[in-house]
């Protein structure tokens, strides 16, 4: 064209200046399998997206089946579910993101796939405690529990206010006989072991129900079993027993004492003579006597008034002696006066001879 002359050149120049040709594009289908390139990348990455998916998927329902082996769900397995199955649909959600990012005419059955995945339904937590049982199990067993304790409270609260009862009636005469003491160490081992069973049964229970009911058995406190004070049971306290036994005792020796004395004190009298010696052995024999019921009044002052009975009587029956005056002094076995009377008597005999025989005498000078 430019060989040409210039008025022809420019009109030539211009249509060739029109003429720009093509720009060859970049290879964008490198691997030749009719989708760009870049469109390869998208579903490559969408596909490895799901998978992470599909294997979410899998690891939450079999940790599913494994959590409902024994149709138990803890705290902890819920957690662990929850977890797993937030992790589903994070990772869903960022396949399905990727599938969004590939245009629709490339992405084949990637939609249909993660559709398929529809991760778990996570199961409510019905094992509260973590002990293996299901919450409703757990309340039919506590109430059953329950309901054992207040049972057994209920014996321990018989049992107490039997053994009470019972130390009420066995202490009204303030009396405690042999047979009264074992029943009522039965009746309070009865209250004690009773109260240990149901503080067993009360110690099984959670604290919100077993307070109530450890107030209650705070309350039963059994009896302190009072001791035997009527060993033989004679209706009379073994102390006071001990005590009558001496009274008695001191009034049969007071007793035997009176008799004696009193048994000499005829012989005494008998010849109506009291020498220095039966004198002295009265006296002394009197003196033992109010010593010995002295000492016996003493032993039964001891005694409670309800229980001395006759003693008293039989006591003051007794009187001793009165001890006579010595009335043979020299123990010739005669009274001093009738001693006396019988010398002047023999004196006047005597007399009475000499003026006889003194008679006598002067009629025979005389004749």
């Amino acid at each position: 064209v430019k060989a040409l002359p210039s008025e022809v050149q420019t009109s030539l120049l211009e249509r060739l200046a029109k003429l720009k040709g093509i720009t060859v594009p970049g290879i964008n289908d490198n691997n030749d399998n009719n989708i760009p390139d870049e469109q390869d990348v998208l579903i490559e990455a969408a596909k490895l997206s799901i998978k992470a998916v599909e294997a979410a998927d899998k690891l939450a329902n079999e940790e599913l089946v494994k959590a409902n082996d024994d149709k138990v769900i803890n705290q902890q397995e819920h957690d662990n579910l929850d977890e797993l199955q937030q992790d589903f649909t994070t990772k869903k959600q960022a396949a399905n993101d990727k599938i969004n990012a590939i245009d629709v005419q490339y992405r084949g059955e990637l939609p249909t796939q993660l559709a398929a995945l529809n991760g778990i339904v996570v199961p409510e937590v019905n094992d509260k405690d973590n002990n293996g049982k299901t919450d409703d199990v757990d309340q039919a067993e506590l109430e059953a529990l329950l309901k054992e304790a207040q049972v057994s409270l209920d014996k321990a609260k018989a049992a107490d206010l039997a053994a009470k009862h019972n130390l009420t009636d066995a202490t009204q005469d303030k009396l405690i006989n042999p047979k009264e003491h074992q029943d009522l160490t039965e009746a309070q081992k009865t209250a004690v072991s009773t109260k240990a069973e149901a503080t067993e049964k009360v110690n099984a229970l959670p604290e919100v129900l077993r307070t109530p009911l450890e107030q209650e058995l705070a309350k039963l406190d059994g009896i302190r079993v009072p001791d035997i004070n009527d060993d033989n049971n004679n209706m009379i306290p073994d102390t006071q027993d001990a005590l009558v036994k001496a009274a008695e005792a001191a009034i049969e020796k007071a007793t035997a004492v009176d008799a004696l004395a009193k048994s000499e004190l005829t012989k005494a009298n008998e010849n109506q003579a009291i020498s220095s010696e039966e004198h002295q052995t009265l006296q002394n024999l009197q003196h033992d006597f109010e010593q010995k019921k002295t000492a016996a009044q003493q032993a039964l002052d001891a005694v409670d008034p309800a229980y001395q009975g006759v003693l008293p009587g039989k006591l003051k029956a007794l009187t001793g002696i009165d001890v006579p005056e010595v009335n043979d002094a020299n123990s010739n076995d005669v009274a001093d006066d009738k001693e006396a009377e019988l010398r002047k008597l023999v004196q006047k005999v005597i007399e009475t001879d000499k003026a006889a025989k003194a008679a006598i005498l002067a009629i025979q000078d005389d004749g």
